[in-house]
């Protein structure tokens, strides 16, 4: 039977920490920026936090953010996460926009939450 290293026999459980460390950024982004602004907090906020939360968890996927990233280079993993969250946003941006036309998401708030 071949043994694995210490790190190699954890390595689900160090993604699933990672993908949960993730999606409690995106949430504290979302309530920090909201508590700066003094945005009241609106009812479509929360759908947006768990939309935005499943959208990075899928274009993180896709861009491989959750393999393992020995001997990459940092630009690439920093690239791929930068990556997936624009498409996140641009993607909620845009829907409430062209779709959705509520103008429901204070444009600030957004910009705000892009650029952080």
């Amino acid at each position: 039977m071949k043994r694995q290293g210490k790190i190699r026999q954890y390595d689900t459980k160090i993604n699933a920490i990672a993908r949960l460390i993730d999606n409690a950024i995106i949430l504290l982004t979302f309530l920090s920026i909201a508590d700066l602004m003094a945005i009241d907090w609106g009812r479509l906020y929360l759908p947006a936090i768990l939309i935005s939360i499943v959208l990075f968890d899928f274009f993180a996927e896709s861009q491989e953010v959750y393999r393992s990233w020995r001997g990459a280079k940092i630009r690439e993993e920093i690239g791929a996460i930068i990556f997936s969250w624009f498409i996140t946003v641009s993607i909620l941006v845009l829907s409430d926009l062209l779709v959705f036309r509520s103008n429901t998401y204070n444009t600030t708030y957004m910009i705000l939450s892009v650029l952080i």
